[in-house]
């Protein structure tokens, strides 16, 4: 079944500003991580065993930010900047929103963190906790863009 899953990462349509079909495999923690999301997914919504990357849901922040991320990594204030200069100001997001939804991100097995001390010629000993999408992150946010698109696209029938 997951193997199954796993081989159809290379139908996902992607984006050019994505990873090319050749690039999209899993790795092996991202297995782990989505076959325990499976079996959330069996037990709390459809009572199956055969859920894939296309039955994780994301909310719109965590897919503006899972676009954000996607070949980038960012700590958490360059990602609070990027949406304030990508909106002219007009869209902020504070701290208390941005650090639960990177933690629901990372614990749904869409993003990785580590902490990485600052460039010495940097002021500040703080370390800071960078961010990147992982290739279970990109299948999703994929699949997050397709449906937007058919909706979009959707017309009742006459």
């Amino acid at each position: 079944m997951f193997n199954e899953t796993a081989s159809s990462v290379n139908k996902v349509e992607h984006s050019s500003h994505f990873a090319s079909p050749e690039e999209v495999t899993t790795t092996r923690k991202d297995e782990k991580k989505l076959k325990a999301h499976q079996e959330q997914v069996s037990h709390r919504q459809f009572a199956k065993k055969d859920a894939s990357y296309e039955d994780i849901t994301i909310s719109k922040l965590e897919e503006e930010i899972l676009n954000l991320l996607a070949g980038k990594e960012l700590y958490g204030l360059q990602i609070i900047e990027a949406f304030a200069e990508s909106s002219s100001g007009k869209r902020t997001i504070g701290v208390g929103s941005l650090y639960p939804t990177l933690n629901r991100l990372e614990e749904k097995g869409l993003v990785n963190s580590w902490m990485k001390d600052r460039p010495a010629d940097e002021r500040g000993g703080a370390r800071r906790k960078y961010f990147r999408i992982t290739q279970l992150g990109l299948m999703v946010m994929t699949e997050a863009e397709k449906f937007r698109r058919k909706l979009y696209e959707w017309r009742p029938a006459t």
